[in-house]
């Protein structure tokens, strides 16, 4: 009966010692636009204005990347109804 309660509160110990650093370890909403610094607003339109150019206006898919370390991209998907394809 004794090594039943030990091994009882081993466990409790070990589950609550797991819920709570799995409650200091969350994610976090990122800025918003209304709380971006005029710098970044000024980087994503150059950002917009570069790699959006010729794109369509209305797309079935669009991917922009923004690594911290690498170049900007941006993938595209459009479907064409006319022959009835995507590109």
């Amino acid at each position: 009966m004794r090594t039943i309660k030990i091994v009882f509160i081993i466990l409790l110990a070990t589950y609550s010692g797991n819920s709570i650093l799995a409650q200091s370890d969350h994610l976090e909403p990122t800025i918003g636009i209304f709380d971006c610094t005029n710098s970044s607003l000024e980087y994503y339109g150059k950002v917009k204005k570069i790699l959006f150019k010729g794109l369509n206006y209305n797309p079935t898919i669009r991917f922009l990347v923004l690594p911290s370390f690498s170049p900007e991209s941006v993938l595209e998907i459009a479907f064409d109804r006319t022959t009835k394809k995507f590109y």
